[in-house]
């Protein structure tokens, strides 16, 4: 149902920018990024990832409506953006609530198994417990540190069990990869609509991104990728380059992540082993 609310603003952002009212189309886009970043509060993983694909419909169309944008405007859409981004439910809160949700449906199933069928259960939990605990107390690590880190010692006792008894490792690395995506392609965002605003106003882009705040950023954002480092930014001449590490936690200068294997957009979209950096504008979705 939310998912559907956020098509139908879509479409009417759609009608907007048809008309020429970018603005008003800017804050419609707006409207649906914070129906997806509300949507998980106080949920579990499931209404965290239904959140996320409510967030990029929001986020696509707004890249086609930045250049149509005033200085003033454009201002205006980066404050609202890091408000809404501010209020962002931690990936380490819904992977907490999704252990309690699960752990509540293990006890359940536990009472009516027989006693083999017990045995594997208690392992998925443990299993799960342990995946969820690594993750939650790395949050503020790396991503490529977090997923050394968030190795199980009953990954390979599970590996010999059914997936559809619980979740594997990969489904957490997936999940943390998604989470630190969405984030990058937010924080992207916003400093884009700031970058835009400055040169409207100052004939170029600035040496640093120090030179937005306060009046076009309220602070740099941080890499979700690498959060011990803002977002990296090189000016070069009249253009510049904007990215976030990505998943392997290089600095590759820029190099967008690409996977050749894949079609379409989805071969700039990082998964939990790409190589490369997270390039705004360029791995967007």
């Amino acid at each position: 149902m939310l998912r559907e609310l956020g098509r139908r603003l879509e479409a009417q952002g759609e009608q907007m920018a048809a008309r020429g009212q970018w603005r008003d189309a800017v804050d419609r886009y707006l409207d649906i990024i914070e129906l997806g970043v509300d949507l998980p509060r106080g949920g579990a993983l499931s209404p965290a990832m239904v959140g996320w694909a409510i967030e990029s419909l929001g986020r696509q169309p707004i890249w086609g409506c930045l250049n149509h944008l005033s200085a003033v405007e454009a201002q205006g859409a980066t404050h609202r953006l890091e408000k809404i981004i501010a209020g962002r439910v931690p990936h380490s809160q819904a992977l907490l609530e999704d252990r309690c949700v699960s752990r509540a449906i293990y006890r359940e199933v536990l009472k009516e198994n027989a006693w083999h069928e017990r045995v594997m259960i208690w392992l998925v939990d443990r299993h799960e417990t342990d995946c969820t605990k690594r993750w939650i107390s790395t949050d503020k690590e790396p991503y490529a540190i977090r997923r050394r880190k968030a190795d199980s010692p009953f990954l390979k006792l599970m590996e010999k069990i059914p997936t559809w008894w619980g979740l594997g490792t990969d489904f957490y690395e997936s999940v943390a990869s998604h989470a630190a995506t969405n984030e990058a392609i937010s924080a992207g965002l916003a400093v884009t609509l700031a970058l835009h605003g400055y040169r409207l106003e100052h004939g170029a882009y600035p040496n640093r991104l120090k030179e937005l705040v306060p009046s076009y950023l309220q602070h740099v954002p941080r890499d979700p990728f690498y959060p011990r480092h803002e977002l990296r930014y090189r000016r070069t001449g009249g253009r510049y380059l904007l990215y976030s590490v990505g998943p392997d936690g290089k600095d590759d200068r820029g190099k967008p992540i690409f996977d050749p294997a894949k079609k379409g957009r989805q071969r700039y979209y990082p998964e939990p082993n790409s190589k490369g950096d997270f390039v705004a504008g360029v791995n967007v979705r």
